[in-house]
Parts: C-alpha cells; sequence; structure tokens
C-alpha cells in the first residue's frame, strides 16, 4: 500500500510540474492550482507517513525504503502550503522576455508614483505567485502607508486615472463604496475584492488590461467605449480588498469579462516614457517598526 501512494503521489506531482512548465496556458494555470491545493493533502500524508516512521522506531524496526520515499514526495508535495503563510513562495515560473505578447503603456497617473510591488521577483512583486497577476503592480503616492483611515490624506487617493494605452472599454464596475484606510474585506469573490475597475481591451493586441479599486462614481467611461491613450477615465480610489489608497493594474491574455481570473493568464507589462527602467520593481520593507513601500519612485517624463 506504501509503495502504491507513493507512486500515486509522484505521478500526480511530475505530471501536474511539467505541465506548469510546458503545457498550454489555461493548462499550465489549472496545475499551479492543482499543485498549490494538493498541498493540503501534502501535509497530512507528511504527517501520515512521519507517524508510520515513527511507529516503526518504537518498535525497533528499520522503515522500509517505500516509506522514507513516500515521506520524500509527501513533502515535496506539502511545500506549496506554507505558500499560504508566506513561507518559501515562488513566481508563477513564466519569463518575461519570452511570453507574449507584452505591452508597454504609459503611466496611469500623470504624477509621481512609488511602486509598492512591482517587477518579476516574488520578493518585489506579491502578485507574482498568482498566475493572472504574474506582472502586476500596484502604485502608490506620496504620502503613502500613513495607518490612517482618513482617505483624503494619502497622495494618491482621487487623483486623476488616465486611459494607459489605446483600447475599448469591455467592463466597468462604479458603485462599491471607498473604505477607510485599513478596512479588511469579508469577501472571497475576486470581483468585489477588485472594487471598481475597467477591464480594457488593448488594441494593439487584442489582450486586456485591468485596473482596480477605483473612487466610487468615478469612472467615466462606458461599456463598449473606445479610448484613446492619456484620456481621464476614473480616480483613484480604495474599494475593494485594498489596505490603502492605491491603483492595481495588470495586462491578460484572456478576456476578463468572460473568464474566471483563476483560469487566465498574466503577461507581461511595461511602462515607456519614465525616468526609470521599463519594468520598475516594487517592496516592503520596515522602517523604524512599520511596513512602508521600498520600491522604486517613477515619474513620467516631460515632454518637450
Amino acid at each position: 500500500m506504501i509503495r502504491i501512494l507513493f507512486t500515486i503521489i509522484a505521478a500526480m506531482l511530475a505530471v501536474a510540474w511539467g505541465l506548469v512548465f510546458w503545457g498550454p496556458d489555461q493548462t499550465s494555470v489549472l496545475c499551479w492550482w492543482f499543485v498549490m491545493f494538493f498541498s493540503l493533502a501534502g501535509v497530512i500524508f507528511t504527517v501520515f507517513s512521519l507517524v508510520l516512521v515513527a511507529i516503526r522506531v518504537i518498535r525497533k524496526k528499520l522503515p522500509e525504503t517505500s516509506l522514507f520515499l513516500l515521506l520524500i514526495v509527501s513533502m515535496i508535495a506539502a511545500w506549496p502550503a506554507g505558500w499560504f503563510m508566506g513561507y518559501g513562495r515562488i513566481a508563477y515560473p513564466s519569463d518575461a522576455e519570452k511570453t507574449q505578447p507584452s505591452v508597454s503603456i504609459r503611466l496611469p497617473v500623470d504624477q509621481s508614483v512609488i511602486v509598492a510591488w512591482g517587477g518579476n521577483p516574488v520578493e518585489q512583486n506579491f502578485h507574482a505567485t498568482f498566475p493572472f497577476e504574474r506582472w502586476a503592480y500596484d502604485l502608490l503616492a506620496q504620502p503613502a502607508a500613513l495607518k490612517t483611515p482618513n482617505l483624503e490624506e494619502y497622495g494618491i487617493f482621487g487623483q486623476t486615472v488616465l486611459a494607459p494605452i489605446d483600447g475599448t472599454v469591455i467592463g466597468i464596475r462604479n458603485d462599491v463604496p471607498d473604505l477607510p484606510a485599513g478596512t479588511e474585506l469579508n469577501n472571497s469573490d475576486i470581483r468585489s475584492m477588485l472594487g471598481n475597475y475597467i477591464f480594457l481591451r488593448i488594441d494593439e493586441t487584442n489582450t486586456y488590461l485591468v485596473m482596480a479599486h477605483l473612487m466610487a462614481d468615478s469612472v467615466t467611461v462606458k461599456q463598449g467605449q473606445h479610448v484613446s491613450e492619456g484620456m481621464p477615465i476614473a480616480r483613484v480610489g480604495n474599494s475593494g480588498n485594498t489596505s490603502e489608497p492605491h491603483i492595481h493594474i495588470h495586462h491578460q491574455r484572456q478576456d476578463p469579462s468572460t473568464t474566471n481570473f483563476f483560469l487566465a493568464k498574466g503577461l507581461p507589462l511595461f511602462f515607456r516614457e519614465i525616468d526609470g527602467p521599463p519594468m520598475p520593481t516594487g517592496g516592503v520593507g520596515i522602517v523604524d517598526g512599520r511596513e512602508v513601500p521600498i520600491g522604486m519612485t517613477i515619474s513620467p517624463l516631460k515632454k518637450k
């Protein structure tokens, strides 16, 4: 039985991880979620294996090789369970240079911003573990990380959001109230977590931008409307699942208005005409005992 269990788990992991790296987009994404949630079973099998090893040791019997093999594959299966608690997280394995199409956009606001999360490594971009948000950005502006519920004190709150690229609006939400900063959202529905949003189908690539956490009643475009780059389309808010006012933006292959986010694959997203690298990096650190964004500050270049 132990040998059969080891064989089944090892085969499942080999197939799942193989498809994560080499399978078609949505198959790869599904297998990524599989290895994440199968880790809970991996924890159970690990505990089960350890108990069997302990019983044999207590009885002064040498555990058979198959039991040690079961323990090893169970621990490998259990590894992603730590990701849920922030331990041992890795980025969804997708190469920014090879994944196509990528797009280069203008900043969605006309001011200096701090990249709270962004870039390629998971240490600099919390989103990188999630396939649909693989190269997402969270953008703040000073003053930020104030730990006060008053939204008006945050530099980016209420700033005008500009269309980052030419495209067609294929989804909006405009009725989610802005919550005081630091308020936890007790809702696991991904659409509610986005708060107010605009989904944009990009003319150039026929792929999609998602912009979220917009101010209530600030979205000025309609579904089906074509927008030109630089056109005002909303204001930055604090709607949905957000610790403080910011704008979330990511690029994905599948239509977010018809495809569940957990089945979508994120695509590389770069900024142009800024005083920094095309893919600026983020990060959060501890300064004076509190969490603050330590990512790059980037600004739009002034046109001559």
